[in-house]
C-alpha cells in the first residue's frame, strides 16, 4: 500500500502505521550505536496512563522488526479494549535504532478502531518531532509532537477536559 503516492488513506487503517512511520524515520540518525546483545525483555513498556483512555508506550534500546510487531500486538490490545476517546502517548526519548521496513509496516493497522484521538509522539530531537509531523499531516489524522513528556502531558490535558489529572509516568530502568 502506497500511502503518499498514490493518496489512498485508509481512515481504519493509517493511526498505527503513522506511529510506526514516525518512530522508524524518527531514529534513523541514531544507528551509530553497537548492535545489543540478545535479551529476554522486550524495549518497549505499555501501560494505561487513564484506564481505556490514555495508553502510554515508552520505547528505548534497539528494537528489532519482531519486537516492533510484538509492541504492534499489545498497542492494539490495548486499543480495543477502549469504547472512549483514546489517546496514545509515544515516549521515544530513550530508544537508540529501531529495525523496520515498509513491508512490517503495511502488516500494521488498527482496522475497525474509530475512537482513536490524539497521537502524542515525544523526542528531544527537532528532526524526529519534524518527520513526525509530517507524516501525521499526510494521514490526515491528530498528532502532536513535543520535546519533553512533560509537554506532551500539559497538551492532553489541555485538549481533553474530560481526562483527570495525569501524573507523569515512572521510568523503569531499560534492561
Amino acid at each position: 500500500m502506497r500511502l503518499v503516492a498514490n493518496k489512498v488513506y485508509d481512515e481504519n487503517k493509517i493511526s498505527y502505521k503513522i506511529l510506526c512511520v514516525i518512530i522508524s524515520l524518527c531514529v534513523a540518525n541514531s544507528h551509530h550505536r553497537n548492535r545489543e546483545s540478545k535479551r529476554t525483555t522486550m524495549p518497549y513498556e505499555m501501560s494505561w496512563l487513564v484506564e481505556k483512555r490514555v495508553i502510554y508506550a515508552r520505547m528505548y534500546g534497539h528494537m528489532t522488526s519482531e519486537e516492533l510487531t510484538a509492541y504492534y500486538q499489545s498497542m492494539l490490545t490495548h486499543a480495543r479494549v477502549s469504547e472512549l476517546l483514546l489517546h496514545t502517548l509515544t515516549d521515544t526519548t530513550d530508544i537508540t535504532r529501531i529495525d523496520m521496513g515498509l513491508r512490517d509496516l503495511q502488516n500494521m493497522s488498527f482496522a475497525g478502531i474509530r475512537n482513536l484521538g490524539w497521537a502524542v509522539f515525544i523526542s528531544p530531537s527537532k528532526i524526529n518531532r519534524f518527520f513526525a509531523s509530517v507524516i501525521t499531516q499526510l494521514s490526515k489524522k491528530r498528532g502532536r509532537q513535543f520535546a519533553t513528556l512533560e509537554e506532551g502531558l500539559k497538551f492532553l490535558q489541555d485538549i481533553d477536559d474530560t481526562l483527570p489529572p495525569i501524573t507523569l509516568p515512572i521510568k523503569r530502568d531499560a534492561a
